[in-house]
């Protein structure tokens, strides 16, 4: 196991940047999670860390050493590909058993360690198989073993998958988890998909063009997005955000916009910002389907099973919300929401107003 600490890391590609100048840490044994959009950035940091491109400035530190100018295999990271990457030409167990080779281990031990990490796979009965014959699932299994095998300071995962059904990939964020529980090794782990980021990630750094937007465990981020980029990014379905203005109204506060006008007089932190415009973001689980402050037509009811998800025309605004799924409405029809303030969050030209009461 590892600490990595990344410093000011710069990367272009001629005249684009795509890293600039971001820094973070993952302790020892820590999962973290580089979280953003196509294009932010997130596996050009990994291929970095790993060695596969060259910085053009910054340091990456594994424990005390610097390893910018180490090869590949001197700074002891295993990557797993989104691609898979396996030899077609190799068994399951020859797949498995490469790094070791390449280590010269002896065969005795070579063999304990890939029929252990097998094992631990559930993938014992596939070690004849070549990669043809493996379902998507089992390929990412056997991905996942080569890299175990080498019990490396450092695991590296490269959107691992992304390749597999909705299904699969739930079953494999557990199976994830669990060998991450066992295992305990530092894992720096790239996905666009914020519900991999939520469920394992115990660190979130959530980037977009480049840049590091914020920070934190998921709690801190779905909890106190630093903006609204991450407020967007955080929560199925994602947060609504309505434009408005804090005014002045029969001594309180409200925020007006063209769907609704809120009393929000008890949060002290927009107190600077009468007269002011404002971004109200609303959690659509915040939304409470009954007599409120917000009054909106039904244009789409999605059918969840336990629940259902409503968007709907509030003025010119889209606003989506949670509701349980016998809310008897349909498409069409009004629907009034009551506003939860642990679901309410505001924003000024985009970075959160921190809440001071």
């Amino acid at each position: 196991m590892a600490r990595l600490r990344v410093r000011d890391l710069r990367k272009s590609f001629g005249d684009k940047t795509v890293i600039d100048s971001i820094s973070f840490e993952v302790s020892d044994g820590e999962f973290c999670i580089l979280l953003g959009p196509s294009g932010c950035g997130k596996s050009t940091i990994l291929r970095l860390i790993a060695g596969l491109d060259q910085k053009d400035g910054g340091a990456i530190h594994i424990d005390d050493r610097e390893v910018s100018e180490l090869t590949p295999g001197e700074r002891d990271v295993a990557m797993v590909f989104q691609s898979y990457a396996l030899y077609p030409h190799l068994s399951v167990y020859d797949n498995m058993a490469f790094p070791l080779v390449m280590q010269k281990m002896k065969r005795e031990e070579r063999d304990a360690k890939v029929r252990e990490v097998a094992a631990l796979l559930g993938i014992e009965g596939l070690l004849q198989r070549k990669p043809k014959e493996l379902s998507g699932g089992q390929k990412q299994r056997v991905a996942i073993g080569r890299a175990i095998v080498r019990r490396p300071k450092i695991f590296l995962f490269d959107e691992p998958l992304s390749n597999l059904d909705a299904k699969l990939r739930a079953a494999m964020r557990v199976e994830l988890a669990h060998l991450h529980r066992q295992l305990r090794t530092t894992t720096v782990y790239v996905t666009h998909d914020q519900t991999e980021a939520m469920t394992l990630g115990q660190k979130i750094v959530l980037l977009d063009s480049g840049i590091i937007q914020q920070t934190g465990t998921p709690d801190d981020l779905y909890a106190r997005p630093a903006n609204t980029i991450v407020a967007g990014q955080i929560g199925v379905p994602g947060m609504n955000f309505l434009e408005g203005k804090i005014e002045t109204a029969g001594g309180g506060l409200i925020f007006r916009s063209d769907a609704c006008t809120i009393p929000v007089d008890p949060r002290k932190e927009l107190r600077p910002y009468q007269g002011r415009e404002v971004t109200m973001g609303i959690r659509p689980e915040a939304l409470i389907p009954g007599t409120g402050d917000i009054s909106a037509t039904i244009e789409f009811v999605e059918h969840l099973g336990s629940e259902a998800v409503l968007y709907a025309r509030a003025g010119k605004a889209r606003i989506v919300a949670k509701v349980p799924a016998d809310f008897g409405k349909g498409i069409g029809e009004k629907v009034s929401f009551a506003l939860h303030d642990k679901g309410l969050h505001f924003f000024f030209k985009g970075s959160r107003i921190e809440r001071v009461d």
